[in-house]
């Protein structure tokens, strides 16, 4: 009776007149990939796979598909993302290697539709996670090519907005670094590279300020002199649609989805992401559940630290160094490389190993020329955000907390905390222009050439009417 249904019933023993069930799909597509949390969650729903599937969760998850043939069991869902978004969304994504992420391979869809159809028959619930699916543009295409037999939870992972920025850019900025393939003129963006360069960059409505005297003053900026081109609320002046706010505002729009947008604050969370997973947001997932919290168990028995604590995340919270000492010696490298004080020859080399090599000897360099001054790193002249962008950024962190999660927001852990934690920030990045500009810095190249990828000769093949020509 039950394989020949649409799902398997709320009441088996009887049977006339019971409701069937309609099979649940947890759609995971919050946290900021690359980081902590979203890395363990990954992990852990592979290797728990088998107590998923008896505790009724089919599987299937971005990034870990082994094969056709593979023991996991789930088809490929990495590119699922790119069968839902427009042409114009897929436009916008940059144009290094993650526009291989814009294909649509012909059978990700048909795939897909086969296991979730699988997994009805065998009166299974799914869990999806594919952080791909909060760009922009994705919701719509998604409601409409799920089967309606499927009841919905769309889950999200919220995190403070400064904290969430800078994570997205660490990532990002690692990204770029690795899968660079060619001149650092047209693949690393200056105007980006740095952190904040990027803040500036993503928060610019945020940070806009008529061009007056008064701009001109440390702590002379009020509210009033914000003049913003339409009247939005402080929410909408932000330049990251991937952030928790405006993927839940598109999943929201969406009838499909409306009722079952779960939003996961990790400021209150105090156990590691696949606990709260497995025991908070999926029903009756106790073998799993149970795996999860032995395993934090088994750490905390070892005077092993729980994973995923902001303090460990962020070298921000150090009030003498608010940056990553690796972050100022390449973002002095690339400035450099941008100016014409470093030179290296890309128009032979397509390879990223050998830009990602170049750079980490630049890196070298300036770290050793440093060290032989005995220079410590916090001598090295910063570049912060003024006050006033200081405030917008608290402003804007405190609006999308108090919109997302109200009644956290009012207590203790909300506002209060949030503005303490803030308040042991320092936003600053290495100021590169004054590193180029003063001499007394011109010591971090001088060894350059012993630092540099020797340019490889160009070889020119004789072309056959050449050779002819010898010949004759």
């Amino acid at each position: 009776m039950v394989d020949k249904s649409d799902g398997d019933y709320l009441n088996k023993h009887l049977i006339h007149g019971a409701l069937p069930k309609r099979p649940k799909l947890y759609l995971h597509i919050g946290g900021v990939e690359g980081s902590t949390s979203s890395d363990l969650l990954t992990e852990s729903l592979v290797k728990d796979i088998d107590k998923l599937k008896s505790d009724g969760y089919n599987v299937a998850v971005h990034g870990k598909w082994d094969g056709d043939s593979g023991i996991y069991g789930f088809p490929n869902i990495d590119r699922l993302g790119s069968c839902m978004w427009s042409e114009i969304n897929k436009s916008l994504i940059p144009d290094h290697h993650l526009k291989e992420a814009t294909i649509c391979p012909d059978n990700v869809l048909s795939d897909l539709t086969s296991y979730m159809k699988r997994s009805v028959k065998e009166s299974q619930d799914m869990v999806m996670l594919n952080h791909w699916l909060v760009r922009p543009g994705t919701a719509e295409s998604l409601g409409a090519y799920f089967d309606p037999a499927w009841d919905m939870d769309v889950v999200i992972y919220y995190r403070r907005y400064f904290e969430w920025i800078t994570l997205t850019f660490e990532n990002w900025r690692q990204d770029l670094l690795e899968n660079t393939a060619i001149s650092p003129h047209t693949m690393i963006p200056s105007s980006s590279f740095r952190y904040i360069d990027f803040l500036r960059e993503y928060c610019k409505r945020l940070f806009y300020v008529k061009d007056d005297e008064s701009m001109k003053t440390p702590g002379k900026v009020s509210f009033n002199q914000f003049d913003p081109t339409t009247n939005f609320e402080v929410e909408e002046l932000t330049d990251l649609q991937e952030y928790t706010y405006f993927v839940a505002k598109q999943y929201y729009s969406q009838a499909r989805f409306r009722h079952g947008v779960l939003i996961m604050n990790y400021h209150e969370d105090i156990r590691g992401p696949e606990t709260n997973f497995y025991c908070h947001v999926l029903p009756d997932a106790h073998n799993a559940c149970r795996a999860a919290v032995d395993r934090e168990e088994l750490a905390a028995s070892a005077s092993k630290p729980v994973p995923e604590r902001k303090h460990q995340e962020f070298s921000q919270l150090n009030p003498t160094r608010p940056f990553k000492p690796a972050h100022a010696f390449e973002d002095i490298a690339i400035a450099a490389n941008s100016a014409g004080r470093l030179h290296f020859d890309y128009t032979n080399t397509k390879s990223r190993q050998k830009v990602s090599e170049q750079i980490f000897l630049w890196v070298e360099m300036i770290h050793s020329a440093l060290q032989k001054r005995k220079i410590l790193i916090t001598s090295l002249p910063l570049e912060c955000l003024n006050q006033y962008e200081i405030n917008r950024l608290l402003e804007v962190s405190l609006a999308y907390e108090k919109a997302l999660l109200p009644r956290f927001f009012a207590s203790s852990k909300g506002a209060d905390d949030l503005e303490h934690e803030y308040s042991k920030w320092r936003f600053c990045s290495v100021d590169t222009a004054v590193i180029l500009e003063e001499p007394k810095w011109n010591f971090l190249f001088e060894d350059a050439l012993n630092f540099t990828i020797p340019e490889q000769p160009i070889l020119v093949e004789a072309s056959s009417s050449a050779s002819s020509a010898v010949k004759v």
